[in-house]
């Protein structure tokens, strides 16, 4: 088969929303460990700033307390902005603090329009920092009275020990933040796996992806209620409440079980799957009772010595003692193992214990001669079969039907493996019919 390459049209809206809801709690750990990241980060990256400041008015000697020209005015406090970048006013008011160096950064500023004029240190604590704007205005006028001996420096607002910090984190923010943007990068992680995971998404993709035919397309259903809310039934057509869709489905796999049996002659028919939970046991037993429905005498035989479904899915009261696997051991005979549907011509061999020799109990002479005397009593004789992804089992059972059928769950099975499985059974002595897509 030619490789498939992704496209547009393998998006299937329904299972990128199934992907999200079950990966929600990986989206949201995620963003709940980017907020706890962003804090211990920002707690350990970040280093409060304390600022104090001093607003003084800059006049010149020659004029009143009034500004006279506010531009020679503003020209001063321009050159006092250079007499405060100095290294000498630097290292004047270090001397004074007891420092060897500026303990804190200063910067100036002139208010527009005005004659103001505004010192501010910012320092690693608030006491430093008023310690330097305070030195300051104590020897400024050392420096600028050989620069600016016509200017007049008035204080206007007194410098304040800072309460907070100048440079305040806003951490609220920032996990917000954080948070939000975690929750998306996962959100797209799991949307794009979703979208390049190479399953089989819609009906189409069967013909495009996968080596064999569609005999029909089950629909979802919604599991039927019990009497008790809580108490689920199985998806059967013998309930009031299963839907037209999913009855003709199955009317449908009957059809193509009927014409094999015409054009081929085909009586045993292996229903199987490559993984787990794809649905072959429900397909199994309502086919079994849509041919017996019919009028035809059909014997359902639970084949999975693994995991055995069919006494669950019919509800069935099966003795452990009468088990199909314990009739192949010689433990049991036929009649104790094979119990009939009294609404239906429906007859079933089931079991519900674990064997771990199932490949020898399957391949076994008791077996082959178990179906070859159902063959002469039997119109239909279906095998529910383990899953083929684990076990042998189905390969052996294989070679003793007539037919197969491949059950293949929406978005469940890689088609690599499917496409493997398709290719055991067609190497089989039995002939694959195709595959039933279950949504």
């Amino acid at each position: 088969m030619e490789e498939k390459r992704w496209s547009l049209a393998s998006i299937n809206l329904h299972t990128m929303l199934r992907d999200v809801w079950k990966n929600l709690w990986m989206i949201v750990l995620v963003a709940a460990s980017a907020v706890m990241l962003t804090r211990v980060a920002s707690e350990t990256i970040y280093k409060p700033e304390y600022t104090s400041s001093v607003t003084m008015s800059v006049t010149s000697k020659s004029g009143s307390n009034a500004v006279a020209d506010l531009n020679t005015t503003r020209q001063m406090a321009s050159a006092f902005q250079g007499v405060l970048e100095s290294d000498l006013l630097h290292e004047t008011v270090a001397a004074a603090m007891g420092e060897t160096s500026l303990p804190a950064q200063l910067e100036s500023s002139i208010i527009e329009g005005t004659n103001l004029l505004t010192i501010s240190a910012t320092a690693d604590n608030a006491r430093t920092a008023f310690l330097t704007v305070k030195a300051v205005m104590e020897n400024y006028n050392t420096v600028s009275d050989q620069v600016l001996s016509g200017a007049v420096f008035t204080v206007v607002r007194e410098p304040q020990i800072a309460r907070a910090p100048s440079n305040a984190m806003s951490l609220r923010s920032r996990l917000i933040l954080a948070g939000a943007l975690g929750a998306l990068a996962m959100l797209a992680v799991v949307i794009l796996m979703s979208c390049l995971r190479d399953t089989v998404k819609r009906e189409e993709e069967v013909k495009e992806k996968l080596d064999t035919h569609l005999i029909a397309s089950v629909p979802h259903e919604k599991r039927p209620d019990g009497k008790n809310k809580k108490e689920k039934h199985s998806f059967l057509i013998t309930h009031t409440v299963i839907s037209f869709a999913f009855e003709e489905s199955i009317r449908q796999i009957r059809t193509r079980l009927e014409y094999a049996a015409k054009q081929d002659g085909a009586k045993v028919f292996l229903i199987s799957s490559f993984g787990e939970n794809e649905g072959k046991s429900t397909i199994s037993a309502n086919s079994a009772l849509s041919l017996a429905e019919k009028g035809y005498h059909v014997l359902l035989i639970d084949a999975d010595f693994r995991k055995p479904a069919q006494y669950k899915v019919l509800n069935r009261d099966v003795a452990e003692a009468n088990c199909l696997g314990e009739y192949l051991r010689g433990t049991c005979s036929v009649d104790k193992i094979i119990q009939t549907n009294a609404e239906v011509n429906l007859y079933e061999m089931f079991g519900k214990n674990y064997y771990s020799d199932s490949v020898e109990l399957l391949g076994s002479a008791r077996m082959k001669k178990l179906l070859e005397v159902s063959r002469q009593k039997m119109d239909f004789i279906i095998i529910d079969s383990p899953p083929m992804s684990a076990l042998s089992d189905t390969e052996v059972l294989a070679e003793l039907v007539d037919a197969t059928v491949l059950v293949v769950r929406e978005d469940t099975s890689a088609v690599p493996d499917l496409n493997e499985s398709i290719m055991i059974l067609n190497e089989s002595k039995s002939r694959l019919l195709g595959c039933v897509y279950n949504d």
